[in-house]
């Protein structure tokens, strides 16, 4: 076998294995498409001599990326556009609700980040585009899915799903605790990715309970809205105890995510 294409999850698993990333290597292509797999599992397959090209395309417009060619590559940048589609037959243009970045050394390509129905708005006008902190996040192997949440609300926070083999009682406190300690280390490196606004702390990670599993499409992706629609008890639960603890200790909430709340070192369970 030459060439091989998966979903990122797929990726995302096979890069988390040694033997099968050494087995990558002997493929001429490996592509993905219908989403992004992490910086950090992208770049370790690429560092290791893994062929990894990205396939872009939608249902309205079919394949449009060049995907095949050896000098075309995924950049890093901070300013973050929609794509739209210009000048077709049949009709002015396409708005692809695509997020994309620009390469920083090579003009004209271009990096996917999210969509814009995923970005959440803060109350505070902040704007969280979470793809990176959660593609980040799963590249873990202790993390099955992760799913930020907080439209409306001050501050964000993130549903964490665990793997199969490392699943928790979320009735234990001391269960609780000790898994968020192992995964700590990996949201602290997702934090770093993104703006001081879109922080995750350690009081506003919601484990899930594994009789509660995350709602995924067939490609095996998180569906983000029925997600948070399984949650909402918990989430909402989990910022009325946060914001009360908060002001019972006299301090403002404007303030709480930036300034105090990611640097807890005890994880607060909802409900508790």
């Amino acid at each position: 076998m030459h060439c091989n294409s998966g979903c990122p999850t797929l990726v995302e698993h096979w890069a988390q294995s040694d033997e099968h990333v050494k087995l990558l290597t002997t493929l001429q292509n490996l592509s993905f498409s219908g989403g992004s797999p992490s910086s950090k599992s992208g770049t370790k397959l690429v560092q290791a001599g893994v062929p990894l090209y990205s396939v872009y395309g939608s249902t309205e417009c079919g394949s449009t990326s060049k995907a095949f060619d050896a000098d075309d590559s995924q950049g890093f940048g901070n300013g973050k556009y929609e794509l739209h589609y210009l000048n077709l037959t049949d009709t002015r243009g396409y708005a692809t609700s695509d997020l994309v970045v620009p390469h920083p050394t090579k003009k004209g390509l271009r990096k996917i980040v999210g969509r814009l129905d995923d970005i959440i708005c803060l109350s505070t006008a902040g704007k969280v585009v979470p793809i990176s902190q959660e593609s980040h996040l799963v590249s873990n192997k202790l993390i099955a899915g992760a799913v930020m949440f907080g439209a409306g609300k001050d501050f964000p926070g993130v549903l964490i799903e665990p793997h199969d083999g490392h699943s928790v009682n979320t009735s234990e406190e001391l269960s609780l605790k000790s898994f968020v300690d192992k995964i700590w280390p990996i949201v602290e490196e997702a934090n770093r990715l993104v703006e001081a606004h879109a922080y995750i702390s350690r009081e506003m990670i919601i484990v899930t309970d594994v009789a509660r599993p995350l709602p995924r499409a067939a490609k095996g992706t998180v569906i983000r809205k029925q997600a948070i629609e399984l949650y909402n008890d918990d989430i909402e639960k989990l910022y009325t105890l946060v914001i009360n603890r908060a002001l019972s200790h006299g301090r403002a909430t404007s303030t709480l995510h930036t300034n105090i709340l990611h640097k807890h070192n005890i994880h607060v369970k909802p409900g508790v």
